[in-house]
């Protein structure tokens, strides 16, 4: 047991690219992040562009400090 799991979930509302947008940034930090239980539905529309609803937990891992 040398790293533990730093859990996050969220959940959030916005257009394809904007949460592409999110992810992406996501992806670029220096920590490793993975998504799990990721749920994605159209919520509604908006002038004709779906406004998306993403839900999931964040896991982030960190090293455990030596005693």
């Amino acid at each position: 047991a040398f790293y533990e799991e730093l859990l996050m979930d969220v959940e959030m509302e916005g257009s394809y690219t904007q949460l592409v947008m999110f992810l992406a940034y996501i992806s670029k930090i220096q920590r490793i992040v993975n998504i799990r239980g990721l749920d994605l539905k159209v919520k509604s529309f908006q002038e004709d562009v779906p406004l998306l609803r993403l839900k999931g937990t964040l896991v982030a891992y960190r090293y455990l400090e030596g005693k």
